[in-house]
């Protein structure tokens, strides 16, 4: 008799186990990655508010977002340069729970490990601005932080938004905030997502 009623309870469990991630993809709004405009870029951007405060790109062309995806290794993802355009390292892992606390506590004095693998110059070759906005090397910045983001992650991209808007509350630090959308853009011609994306 036990053994009938363990049998609905753990079939409900195999269930909630596969379906868990879709689930998740389903409440997050996450979708297959697609095409997209820089108009639907600023759009984005602007419905949350970062008109005034950042800076928008996109990748320069398919072979420069792969280049960045492999460089970054997720999305969304946040970077902090400091004011020479060294990559600062806020942990041993991608988690956007590091990223925020690092950039509560961000304050030029502050030593940070540095990432030589690569500096902001890298990653701006690799992107171009979005709606005539120019990249400058304005030596007054402390800090310049890049966030990572792509319409197709939906809510997810709300992690690296949050750091940004923690960033915009210390009127004490020089930063500029740099959004870098990695999906593919509908100008750059190509009919098919490669696979490399997709998964």
């Amino acid at each position: 008799m036990k053994r009938f009623k363990l049998l609905p309870i753990l079939f409900l469990a195999v269930i909630l186990l596969f379906s868990c991630k879709s689930l998740m993809m389903r409440i997050n709004n996450v979708s297959d990655p697609g095409f997209v405009t820089e108009a639907q870029t600023i759009t984005f951007l602007d419905s949350r508010g970062f008109e005034m405060y950042g800076r928008y790109y996109v990748c320069r062309d398919s072979s420069s977002l792969i280049k960045v995806i492999q460089t970054i290794k997720a999305i969304p993802e946040t970077n902090f340069f400091n004011s020479q355009g060294e990559h600062l390292i806020y942990g041993d892992s991608i988690c956007p729970g590091l990223a925020m606390n690092f950039a509560k506590t961000l304050k030029p004095e502050n030593r940070s490990t540095i990432d030589s693998s690569y500096t902001l110059e890298d990653i701006m070759n690799l992107v171009k601005p979005v709606g005539g906005v120019i990249y400058d090397e304005d030596p007054r910045f402390d800090f310049s932080v890049i966030f990572y983001w792509a319409t197709f992650v939906g809510r997810i991209n709300n992690n690296v938004f949050e750091i940004a808007e923690e960033l915009k509350k210390n009127p004490q630090l020089k930063i500029r905030l740099l959004f870098v959308n990695v999906d593919f853009q509908d100008s750059w011609g190509m009919k098919n997502i490669p696979q490399i994306i997709s998964n």
